[in-house]
C-alpha cells in the first residue's frame, strides 16, 4: 500500500501552487528532475486549499474526487457512478457519510468503528505537511539509490486552460536492495512490488507546482494497467466552508446502508470487467433503479436511462436520451407521474397529441388493477377505466409488441405498465434493432 498511498498523496500535494506559465528550460534530465521536485516541495507551507480531479482507470472505473482544508477542518469526497463517500475531519472528531440515489447517511467514526479504515482511506487523499515531507524523502532516496529515472524530453502543453510542462519519469523498485527497500518503508515481499516493480509516469506541471494531469502506467501481473487524473479545480489559500452534517445516525444504521450499496458496487465492478459491459450495466441500473450507472452503459444508454429513470421516477433522465426517443421518454413520464407538464416538452405533433389525449388526472387514480384498462389502436395505452374515450393517432411503434410481456394495472395509485424483466428485456432488444 505504501506506493499507492504515495501516489495518492502526490496527486494532492502537487496539485497545490501557482498558475504562472512555465518559462521553459534546458531539455535535459536535470531540468525535468528539478521541475518534479519543485512540485513536491511547493505545498510544504500549504494552508487552506481546494483541489478537485477526475480519475480514470484502465478497467473502466472512474470517479470524481474533491479534497479541501479550511483552518482545522478537512474534507474528502469520492463519487463514482454507484455512490458517494465523504469524510469530515475536525480537531477532535471524524464523520463519514455515504450517499446513494440522493439519500445521505452520516455517522461519527472512532478507532473501534467498522468505518475506521474507510475514513483512513479518505483521509489519505488529503494533503498535509507530514505526508508531503515523507514523499519528498521517499523520492529523494529513490533517486539516490538509482530507482528513479527522469527522461530529458519536455513539452509545453495546456490542460483545462492551464499552461504546463509535460515530463516523463519512472520508478523502478527492482533496482533497490532489501535494506534500501526497508529504508523507504517496503519489503521485498510487499504485495504491491510482487504485482509490479516498475511504474511509469507522465505529468503536466505548471510553473508554480500545480500538476494538472498525471498518468501512471504499469504491468499488473502480466496485464497492462493505467490510471490517470485530471485536475478540475485547484485553489490555493482558500478552503471550502466545511460543516459537519447536523443529522447523524448510529453506526449500525450506516453499516446496513453501506451493505445495501456494496452489492450494487460489486455488480458494477463485475460488469465493467466483463465482455458485455454495456448491457450488464444497463440491466443493473434498471434492476437497482439507479440511472446514475447509465453513463457507462454505452450502446444501451437509451434503454438504460428511460427504464432506470422510470423505476426511480426521475424524469430528468430524458435529457440524456437520444433525440429520437426523447419525446417518447416524456410521454412515459407524463403517464407514470400523471403530470401533463411533460406533454409540453414533446416536440413531435403526433406524440404530443397522444400525450394530451391521456386526459391525465391526479395521483390516486386507481386502487386496484380493475380500475385500469388498455386502450388505443394498438392497445398501447394504460389509463384509468374512465378514460376509455382517449383519442389515438394510431401510429404504430415497434416497442408496442413488447406490451405482450407485461400487464396494465394499478401501480402505486397510478395506471401504468408493470416493469417486468421480460418487458424490459424486450424493450432492450427492440431499441438495439432500431
Amino acid at each position: 500500500m505504501v506506493v499507492l498511498v504515495a501516489i495518492g498523496i502526490y496527486i494532492a500535494a502537487t496539485a497545490l501552487g501557482g498558475t504562472t506559465p512555465h518559462e521553459g528550460g534546458e531539455d535535459d534530465t536535470a531540468a525535468v528532475q528539478e521541475l518534479f521536485f519543485s512540485s513536491v516541495e511547493r505545498p510544504m507551507d500549504a494552508g487552506d486549499y481546494i483541489y478537485s480531479y477526475t480519475e480514470m482507470h484502465s478497467n473502466g472505473y472512474h470517479a470524481d474526487v474533491t479534497i479541501s482544508r479550511k483552518g482545522n477542518e478537512s474534507y474528502s469526497m469520492r463519487r463514482d457512478p454507484v455512490s458517494g463517500r465523504a469524510a469530515y475531519f475536525g480537531a477532535n472528531e471524524s464523520v463519514v457519510c455515504i450517499t446513494y440515489l440522493g439519500e445521505e447517511k452520516c455517522a461519527e467514526v472512532n478507532s473501534t468503528s467498522p468505518f475506521a479504515g474507510y475514513a483512513l482511506s479518505l483521509q489519505q487523499l488529503l494533503y498535509n505537511e507530514e505526508s508531503a515531507a515523507a514523499m519528498e524523502d521517499h523520492y529523494g532516496k529513490l533517486v539516490q539509490y538509482g530507482g528513479m529515472d527522469f527522461f530529458p524530453e519536455m513539452a509545453e502543453k495546456e490542460v483545462g486552460g492551464n499552461p504546463c510542462t509535460e515530463i516523463n519519469y519512472t520508478m523502478d523498485y527492482s533496482r533497490l536492495t532489501v535494506a534500501q527497500l526497508n529504508e523507504i518503508g517496503l519489503t521485498a515481499n510487499d504485495p504491491l512490488l510482487l504485482r509490479s516493480s516498475q511504474y511509469d509516469f507522465t505529468a503536466c506541471i505548471g510553473a508554480g507546482g500545480d500538476v494538472y494531469y498525471r498518468k501512471l502506467h504499469w504491468i499488473d501481473l502480466g496485464q497492462e494497467a493505467w490510471m490517470e487524473s485530471t485536475a478540475t479545480e485547484s485553489v490555493w489559500g482558500r478552503g471550502l466552508d466545511i460543516q459537519k452534517p447536523a443529522q447523524l445516525v448510529e453506526t449500525d444504521e450506516l453499516y446496513s446502508f453501506y451493505q445495501e450499496i456494496a452489492s450494487l458496487a460489486s455488480e458494477y465492478l463485475t460488469c465493467i470487467a466483463g465482455n458485455n459491459t454495456d448491457r450488464c450495466i444497463a440491466e443493473a441500473a434498471v434492476s437497482w433503479k439507479n440511472p446514475g450507472l447509465c453513463v457507462d452503459s454505452g450502446t444501451q444508454q437509451d434503454f438504460c436511462y428511460i427504464n432506470a429513470g422510470l423505476g426511480a421516477e426521475d424524469p430528468s433522465v430524458c435529457g440524456n436520451v437520444s433525440a429520437g426517443l426523447r419525446d417518447g421518454c416524456y410521454l412515459e413520464f407524463a403517464n407514470l407521474l400523471q403530470d401533463a407538464s411533460y406533454c409540453e416538452r414533446i416536440t413531435d405533433a403526433a406524440l404530443r397529441q397522444q400525450c394530451d389525449d391521456l386526459n391525465i388526472s391526479v395521483a390516486g387514480e386507481c386502487s386496484a388493477d380493475a380500475d385500469c384498462m388498455r386502450t388505443g389502436c394498438s392497445s398501447q395505452l394504460c389509463v384509468p377505466t374512465g378514460n376509455s374515450d382517449v383519442v389515438d393517432t394510431c401510429e404504430y411503434r415497434p416497442e408496442y409488441a413488447c406490451l405482450a410481456q407485461t400487464s396494465c394495472g394499478c401501480v402505486e395509485g397510478r395506471c401504468s405498465w408493470r416493469q417486468t424483466p421480460d418487458y424490459l428485456n424486450c424493450l432492450n432488444v427492440t431499441m438495439v434493432i432500431e
